[in-house]
Formats: structure tokens, C-alpha cells, sequence
């Protein structure tokens, strides 16, 4: 331990000048898996830069130093509940390196109000994370282990970033979902979602992973277009189509496609894009008029059976993205690649933890929609 906290003293030390050392001037720091540090700047601005292997960054503390207390690394106290932090940077071999808008904005990485900053037009990101997951320690990120590869890379992926609370079945719980409502989120077949769930004793569990709106060997979703409603296909997408009546737009993710012990989850959408267009070139997107998409609902199932209808694992334990269980970080199936159709995904190994004493949480009580602030702020695509 003493080697570390000096470790990380010379680095604030380093960091706290006027001059950018190269990477290979740095003292190194040595994290293990799902391991993080707190790191705290004096000036006005911390920057983070990762090397291209993306398994290695150096932090630059930039601004005028500001006379401030000498910061204090707290020591962890035991809990009795085993609780899943998100750490603020977490080493991965899945993120992008960030452009200069990632390394300059705070707001591209956690919840702010409806608005917009650096390349992002103004967009809102649902809910703020509640005070029960933030006085647990817990702040929920935007750039996270169980991220889908480049979601919050441009600007019309981070504004997808939505977060949502709510109480279900008597447990609070809370949630931020990648649901990119527009061709560039119907051409993925996967996106991330992270979920907290706080039961009756105040246990807090957390789980993450890539929720499936594919079947058998897709590259991409059940892309199905409706003229006027829903489909009753699972799992399925279905924006409207041009020419067609407006009608909400469904996403059903597969049921039990996270692994058989996950939630079912499934979103309602007021759309604001028709299907169509080169996913990668918003400008051939065609629109609904405005933005409709502050009008959502969710529902979710998590059914937790004992002994019968998919039983879920409880404490803690190690899945894949796709909710696989396996023997821990340390699997031979962790960093291997995986594909589906023309694409292949590289295989995360995700801490889940469901607490003993959660229950399940499932019809009547499960669903939940509203209008979010955000009406003549925010702009297209949100």
C-alpha cells in the first residue's frame, strides 16, 4: 500500500505541472482487474489520454493550480453488501480512444442536465442517477466495462446515453440504457445497458451487460418496419416507415437473450426518424418533424425464480456481455473474439452482483413512462 500511495504521489506531483510528459515519462501505476484509483487535480481541468494499445493512459491535470486542501485518499470501509462501483476510468480493451471532445468534457461521461457541450448538440440523458445510488458511492458512467464498441464516440451515439428510475414491485432501481432510436441505433443489433436495484433491506445490486434485439447468426437487429403499429416478432425494432401513420416505436430485446438469469427489457418510443439512410451519415436521415422521443416507457422483467422459472445466480459472479456465466475475470473465454453474421465482438468478463434478498420484479407493477424535460431545448437527433 505504500508503495502505491507514493506511487500516486509523484504522478499528481508530475501531473500538477506546467509541462505534457510523454507517456514513457511517467511513473507507472499498475491497476488489476477492476481495480481504480482516485486521482484528484489542483487546476481547473483533469485530461486523460490513452495509448493506442488502450490498455494504458496518462492523466495530464491542466489549468492554474487553486489553493485547495491537501486531498485525502480515503480508506475503503467494509460493508456488509458487496456493492459494484463504477470506477471513473476503467482500463479496456473494447473503448475507442477518445477524441479531443472526450478528453476536454466531463459531461461525456456522466448524467447532466438537458443541454449541449463540445460536438454534442443540445440532447438530454433521461433521469439523474438518485441520491441512494450516489450516497452508496456509486456514480453511474457513460463509459463503462460493458460498453457496446464506439457507443459514446459520436456525437449522435452519447446522446443516446438514457438514464431512468424508477420503483417497481415496492425496489427502487435505476438504469442507464444505449438506445440510440434513429438508423444508426436500428443498424446494431446490441446495445449496453447497466442496471442498480435497491430491495427492502437497502441492498444495492448491480449488473451491465449487452441486451439482444437479434436471432441466431444476425449481424444486425430484427429490423421490422411497421406502417402504423406494432409487430408481435420478438425480439424486434420497428420504426415507422415513410409515408406510413405515426405509431410508437418498440424495442424488444430477446427474451433471456442476456442470460437466462437477466431481466427482459422493453422500451416505447415516440420516434424521431423513419427507417432509412446510411446509418453513419445523419444527414440522410429522414425525420418525424421534431423531436417526439422525450415521450418513453419502459418495462422490465426480472423474474429471479428459486427452484423454478429462470433462477438467477446470487452475490457475486462473472458473466460475458451477453450474460454467459463464467468462472471469473480471469476465464479462458475473456478477450477472445466472438461473432455474429459479417461482425465479431471482442469477449468482456462483467462483475455481476445480485443480492440475496432481492425479489423479483415482474407483471403487475413492472412498466413505467413519461414525458422528460428537455422540450425546446434539445434538438435532433437526442
Amino acid at each position: 500500500m505504500k508503495k502505491t500511495l507514493a506511487g500516486i504521489a509523484i504522478l499528481m506531483a508530475l501531473l500538477g505541472g506546467a509541462a505534457v510528459f510523454a507517456q514513457t515519462q511517467l511513473p507507472s501505476i499498475y491497476l488489476n482487474a477492476n481495480e481504480a484509483i482516485t486521482v484528484f487535480c489542483t487546476g481547473n481541468r483533469l485530461a486523460i489520454e490513452r495509448a493506442q494499445d488502450k490498455l494504458s493512459a496518462y492523466l495530464v491535470c491542466r489549468g492554474q493550480p487553486t489553493p485547495t486542501p491537501t486531498p485525502v485518499i480515503p480508506t475503503a470501509t467494509p460493508t456488509s453488501t458487496p456493492v459494484l462501483a463504477t470506477p471513473t476510468f476503467t482500463p479496456t480493451s473494447v473503448f475507442p480512444s477518445p477524441t479531443p471532445e472526450h478528453v476536454h468534457h466531463e459531461a461525456d461521461l456522466y448524467w447532466h442536465p438537458p443541454g449541449g457541450h463540445g460536438d454534442r448538440p443540445p440532447h438530454e440523458h433521461g433521469d439523474p442517477p438518485p441520491q441512494w445510488l450516489l450516497n452508496a458511492g456509486i456514480r453511474p458512467s457513460f463509459t463503462h466495462v460493458a460498453g457496446t464498441p464506439g457507443e459514446n464516440h459520436a456525437y449522435y451515439k452519447h446522446t443516446a446515453f438514457k438514464g431512468w428510475s424508477g420503483n417497481f414491485n415496492g425496489q427502487d432501481w435505476y438504469g442507464v440504457f444505449h438506445l440510440d432510436f434513429n438508423p444508426a441505433g436500428h443498424a446494431s443489433r446490441f446495445h449496453s445497458y447497466q442496471l442498480w436495484v435497491r430491495d427492502a433491506t437497502g441492498a444495492i445490486s448491480a449488473i451491465s451487460g449487452w441486451l439482444d434485439f437479434g436471432v441466431d447468426n444476425q449481424t444486425g437487429p430484427q429490423l421490422v418496419p411497421q406502417c402504423g403499429g406494432d409487430d408481435s416478432v420478438r425480439p424486434i425494432m420497428n420504426p415507422p416507415s415513410v409515408g406510413c401513420r405515426l405509431s410508437f416505436e418498440s424495442w424488444y430485446a430477446r427474451p433471456g437473450g442476456n442470460g437466462s438469469w437477466a431481466p427482459d427489457f422493453g422500451f416505447n418510443i415516440n420516434p424521431n426518424y423513419y427507417v432509412g439512410g446510411d446509418p453513419t451519415n445523419p444527414a440522410t436521415w429522414t425525420d418525424t418533424g421534431y423531436v417526439r422521443n422525450l415521450e418513453r416507457r419502459i418495462e422490465f422483467a426480472w423474474y429471479l425464480g428459486e427452484g423454478g422459472i429462470r433462477p438467477s445466480p446470487r452475490g457475486e459472479f462473472w458473466t460475458t456481455q451477453w450474460g454467459d456465466i463464467v468462472s471469473g475475470p480471469n476465464d479462458p473465454v475473456c478477450g477472445t473474439q466472438r461473432s455474429y453474421g459479417a461482425r465479431s465482438y471482442t469477449v468482456v468478463c462483467l462483475r455481476q452482483y445480485v443480492a440475496p434478498t432481492l425479489r423479483a420484479m415482474t407483471f403487475p407493477g413492472n412498466s413505467a413512462g413519461r414525458v422528460f424535460p428537455g422540450d425546446g431545448i434539445v434538438v435532433l437527433p437526442n
